[in-house]
């Protein structure tokens, strides 16, 4: 048929490698992703949170609120008093428009 010098048969051996540890790659990846997907929740119950009594641990559960974001609330609630509306929580720095209208969906005043 054909013959092969040697380093073309390098080559040929290189590339089916290549080839096999993707296919294995790719096999495995699928079987992972598959696993963690079948043990999810269907549905996850939104906790409110109070925004006047929720220490940094409890602050930090509501998307977007960092360490360091929930220290700014404390701080700015122990220095003024309680938040009574969601346009006081604007007031924190590091709060916009955007961050308040998807937090005033995980807390209470």
């Amino acid at each position: 048929m054909f013959s092969l010098s040697p380093p073309e048969k390098k080559v040929v051996i290189i590339i089916a490698c290549v080839i096999f540890l993707g296919t294995l790659i790719r096999f495995f990846n699928l079987e992972v992703n598959d696993t963690i997907v079948s043990h999810q929740p269907v549905s996850k119950q939104i906790q409110i949170i109070d925004i006047n009594k929720a220490d940094s641990n409890k602050l930090q559960e509501i998307s977007g609120i960092g360490p360091v974001l929930s220290l700014q609330i404390i701080e700015y609630r122990e220095a003024r008093g309680p938040f009574k509306t969601i346009d006081d929580l604007k007031k924190v720095k590091g709060i916009g428009k955007k961050k308040a209208k998807i937090m005033k969906n995980y807390i209470k005043f």
